[in-house]
């Protein structure tokens, strides 16, 4: 029987999507708001992977990077691209962002005591790096640690990860409150 390490790779590989999948969806999920985009923004990020050398030779090489940090990026990527080309999407309905009313509703703890939607405080997120706004993901939707959530959205550890978490949630905050607010 002659051995083919193609065949290897690709059980690696469908392994490593297996295990990543769930998360790679509810993170398609977060940054667009919509079940059906989520699963071809999952779907492309998959095939994207596929292609990739660097998915390829973290495979290959089990070095220090995870094949699910790349599994997240290629989300984020995929996201990008269907953001960046809709003409290239024909006989797909774009997505219509909800009103405001029924969406769960947050508080900034500000002077003004101002109220923050759901679809406000998506707005201020996507305005984030692609790094920050994995970073509040992994840590406040996937309940990680600051530091795991560090580690894996930026590379970042020690003292620099907590740096990193408090000027991301400072920003946000700025952006929620808009210029001038407090």
């Amino acid at each position: 029987m002659i051995h083919n390490p193609h065949s290897d790779f690709t059980e690696r590989f469908t392994a490593e999507i297996v295990t990543n999948l769930q998360r790679m969806r509810r993170y398609a999920y977060y940054l667009c708001r919509d079940r059906e985009l989520a699963d071809d923004i999952t779907h492309d990020a998959c095939v994207n992977l596929f292609k990739s050398p660097k998915a390829i030779a973290c495979l290959k090489a089990s070095g220090p990077v995870k094949f699910g940090a790349y599994a997240m990026t290629a989300v984020s990527n995929a996201h990008k691209d269907y953001i960046r080309a809709p003409q290239q999407r024909a006989g797909r309905s774009e997505v219509i962002l909800p009103d405001d009313e029924g969406h769960r509703v947050f508080r900034v703890n500000d002077r003004a005591e101002t109220t923050v939607t759901s679809l406000d405080l998506q707005n201020a997120l996507m305005q984030l790096s692609d790094d920050d706004r994995l970073m509040i993901y992994l840590r406040y939707y996937e309940g990680h640690g600051i530091a795991e959530a560090a580690q894996e959205a930026t590379g970042l550890t020690g003292t620099r990860a907590f740096r990193r978490h408090t000027q991301i949630l400072e920003k946000l905050r700025q952006l929620l409150n808009g210029p001038g607010g407090e």
